[in-house]
């Protein structure tokens, strides 16, 4: 087989692909490739690589496929004086075809062209409906990702000098393949991606101990920020510091939304760029070694902050609830390497919860179920972390009680009177109760009024058994409130127990067994047990238990033997 046949047999590859994109295959077999009989030079394969501008996505897929195909063959390259020149041209032409294009990007609600949905469109993210990218289309061109990047494993392996040319390219690229979630990467490419990253970043700083530190700074400053610089917020100075003075929140008529925010309609890889930069903040430079490790921790994130915080600001004021999801996830990495000092100087730690908190919001019938779910388990714990950040220790300082109270009021107490029939969101609420009530200690006394009957009522629904994980989070919160509060429980007992006499009940008449249940009951043995020492006293001496067992026998089981077995 020559090149040439080579270059036949990925063509037929990819037209198979075009017309079944289910095939799992994204490069030629090795049969095919050992059969492969006739050397060539990398010079000759950049001298058919077509122009990305004016060829089509087959016609580019084709090529990477060849000559991935190529290079994967010990003996198909031969080196000459053209070798590391062609190299480097290969290198940026695969980079700039990897990019992911912006028909991954959702269509602007305000786009002219804007047309109905189409049913074969798929819906990435259920607040952005209109796609110009269909399943087929995402999977081809994500067969097309892997051959690509084990093209430019191949390529920086046959040549190690790659790793001395001007990386940020080649970074960024391989940096928009790093999440496995995104619509155009397999998990396949993410490993690859990764494994490609971990070799250059490791050859780059044996040469240069401050090399990572340097890319860092020239992807925020010259990929992140120019696709983040028109989404102003307010509320914040370009310095990435709480504003003094609000400045007016005008409305830009000039620009479309696309033009506002290419980061979300052009540039769509870069949120994934962004956040693979984020998680590399915690890589030290060697140069502050010699520092305290909260002050070097500081001096580091601080260099970055201006170039972090606007961009980070804009993802988490979004509208979009997918978006809103991710910004939760970035806002975590970055409190990770964010001493609560520097939270303290800037005052963003104040601007992040006010972005936070109307998130607690989000729910039906304004929001759906299954949206409303994915926003509330992202925006809680992010709220507890930036709370940890803010007040580090479990000191109650006044601001830590007053911004906890917050939580659980316009957060838990008004989720369940806006939607606590929803068994998904009570679920969430549940076990974010529990986090509160660790978080407050005592002082969360003051609300047991208002959470016990709640607590109490889901586990004292007929239709509990139905839905195990939120009876189990109900469980588990009340061991949390008697933990916490014991010397008010006593006057709450009555309360207490009807939920979990109830609870204890239903699911012994319930005909469903399974190991969800009986952890359930396993979590009602413990707040048993809980209560007995919250009172002080025997628990079968109480005249609420005694009138309970008269009522109904079964429960001896649980307030007789399993006290004693307490």
């Amino acid at each position: 087989m020559d090149v040439s046949d080579l270059r036949l047999s990925a063509e037929k590859l990819v037209h198979d692909i075009q017309v079944d994109d289910r095939l799992p295959v994204s490069c030629l077999s090795e049969e095919t490739v050992n059969r492969l009989s006739i050397q060539t030079s990398l010079g000759d394969i950049v001298e058919v690589i077509p122009s990305i501008e004016s060829s089509s996505s087959a016609k580019i897929h084709e090529i990477i496929v060849w000559a991935e195909g190529l290079l994967r063959n010990p003996h198909g390259i031969v080196q000459d004086s053209r070798t590391v020149d062609a190299a480097v041209a290969t290198q940026k032409w695969i980079t700039e075809a990897l990019t992911p294009p912006k028909t991954f990007a959702p269509r602007s609600h305000t786009d002219p062209s804007i047309a109905p949905q189409d049913s074969h469109r798929i819906s990435l993210m259920q607040t952005d409906p209109t796609f110009d990218v269909t399943a087929i289309d995402i999977s081809r061109w994500s067969l097309m990702a892997v051959a690509g990047l084990r093209l430019l494993s191949h390529l920086t392996r046959l040549v190690p000098s790659l790793y001395e040319s001007p990386l940020q390219g080649l970074v960024t690229s391989l940096a928009s393949f790093t999440d496995s979630r995104d619509p155009w990467t397999r998990s396949e490419a993410s490993g690859t991606a990764n494994a490609l990253l971990l070799d250059v970043l490791g050859r780059a700083s044996a040469t240069d101990p401050m090399a990572l530190s340097k890319l860092l700074a020239s992807l925020l400053q010259d990929r992140v920020k120019p696709s983040f610089t028109k989404t102003k917020n307010p509320s914040i100075t370009e310095q990435g510091r709480k504003a003094n003075y609000r400045q007016l929140d005008v409305m830009d008529f000039s620009n479309s939304e696309v033009e506002l925010k290419p980061w979300k309609f052009r540039d769509v890889y870069i949120m994934t760029v962004f956040r693979w930069i984020l998680g590399k903040l915690d890589v030290c430079s060697p140069i502050f070694y010699h520092v305290k490790a909260d002050v070097k921790q500081e001096t580091q994130i601080q260099e970055h902050w201006p170039l972090v915080i606007p961009p980070l600001m804009a993802v988490l004021d979004d509208e979009a609830i997918s978006n809103k999801v991710k910004g939760c996830e970035l806002l975590v990495t970055i409190l990770k390497h964010t001493p609560s000092s520097l939270l303290q100087k800037t005052g963003i730690g104040e601007i992040f919860q006010d972005v936070l908190m109307p998130c607690l919001s989000y729910l039906p019938s304004l929001t759906s179920e299954e949206e409303s779910v994915c926003l509330l388990d992202a925006v809680y714990p992010t709220l507890l972390v930036l709370l940890r950040t803010r007040f580090p220790g479990y000191e109650p300082t006044a601001k830590r009680m007053a911004t906890l109270d917050q939580i659980l009021r316009v957060g838990i107490l008004h989720g369940f009177s806006q939607a606590g029939e929803y068994v998904k969101i009570a679920t969430v609420l549940m076990y974010t109760l529990s986090e509160l009530i660790e978080e407050m200690g005592i002082m969360s006394v003051s609300h047991l009024k208002d959470l016990l009957p709640i607590v109490s009522g889901i586990l004292s629904s007929p239709f509990g058994p139905a839905h195990p994980r939120l009876l189990l989070a109900a469980a588990l919160a009340l061991q949390a409130i008697i933990l916490n509060n014991w010397p008010r429980i006593s006057y709450y007992r009555g309360e207490v127990l009807k939920g979990l006499a109830i609870c204890w009940c239903t699911i012994n008449e319930d005909t469903r067994k399974s190991n969800d249940l009986d952890n359930v009951k396993i979590a009602v043995r413990q707040d048993i047990r809980l209560l007995r020492e919250s009172v002080g006293t025997n628990i079968v001496e109480l005249v609420d238990v005694d009138q309970l067992l008269r009522g109904d026998p079964q429960l001896s089981d649980l307030l007789i033997t399993g006290n004693q077995c307490g």
